[in-house]
């Protein structure tokens, strides 16, 4: 065992001769905010809701976004992810499987691994390198609902 002294991706390391990226060391937080959605009973799975739009360049905060909602009997399958000019790019990049089968809140970048936190949008879909786009970020219920109820929360993110 031995005492170290680490540097975050955000921080300069005085060993390296560059400095880290303006994104992790200035970024700014954003919000997608999403207002209430009513999710009707009726609504077939595969049903799809727009909540907003993200940048490739964009970090997910996760551990502080929000998703909350009603008791929503039947979504007890619900992903969210992302679209590019209506065709599906990760249906479940941020959220696989999440219920809203019984109200509360959940973590709508839950499906984002704790070795991931802190990844531009693009590293996390597995790009070489970033595309300079924007994505419809996508919640898609995967069942029918059989209740209607509403959701509604933010998804925080940093960008330069």
């Amino acid at each position: 065992m031995a005492v170290v002294t680490k540097y975050a991706a955000g921080f300069k390391d005085p060993s390296i001769n560059s400095l880290p990226a303006a994104v992790l060391a200035e970024g700014r937080m954003r919000a997608i905010n999403v207002p209430a959605v009513t999710v009707t009973n009726g609504d077939n799975a595969n049903s799809k809701f727009y909540l907003g739009k993200m940048s490739s360049s964009a970090i997910p905060i996760t551990g502080l976004s929000t998703l909350k909602h009603g008791a929503i009997t039947g979504a007890a399958d619900v992903d969210i992810g992302l679209y590019k000019d209506g065709v599906v790019v990760d249906i479940d990049i941020f959220a696989d499987g999440l219920t809203l089968a019984s109200a509360g809140t959940k973590d709508p970048y839950a499906a984002i691994p704790v070795a991931d936190a802190g990844k531009q949008l693009w590293q996390l879909l597995g790009l070489a390198n970033d595309p300079g786009v924007e994505y419809d970020v996508v919640l898609t219920t995967k069942a029918d609902a059989s209740a209607t109820a509403a959701f509604s929360g933010h998804l925080l993110y940093s960008k330069k």
